[in-house]
């Protein structure tokens, strides 16, 4: 399901990006795989950031990705063509003291 990671150590951030077999939508493996790497991020590699972009029509990764806390931090504008229209492509993070905040309540 991970399809890529760039970790940058020196300013303790991953970027990532995420792709999905549709055999496997709606079974809780894209929640489920992005709070365990979330957990790893945070509790293991002591990062600092986690950032991702996710295409404006991907409503369903987006609600994934918002449940598990990211925040939008930003939008390059119509920057890709797809099915005969322009869309925007959002950019979400999640730091470190936001995560910890969201297992306390979890716990």
């Amino acid at each position: 399901m991970l399809g890529a990671a760039v970790c940058s150590p020196s300013i303790r951030e991953i970027a990532m990006q995420n792709f999905g077999d549709k055999r496997y939508w709606n079974k809780g493996y894209g929640s489920d795989t992005i709070w365990t790497l979330l957990r790893h991020a945070f509790e293991t590699l002591n990062l600092n950031r986690v950032s991702l972009q996710v295409f404006e029509s991907n409503q369903r990764a987006i609600v994934v990705y918002e449940r598990v806390g990211f925040k939008l931090e930003g939008r390059l504008r119509e920057d890709r063509y797809s099915q005969g229209r322009f869309e925007d492509t959002l950019i979400i993070g999640i730091l470190s003291d936001e995560w910890k905040t969201l297992k306390e309540v979890e716990a």
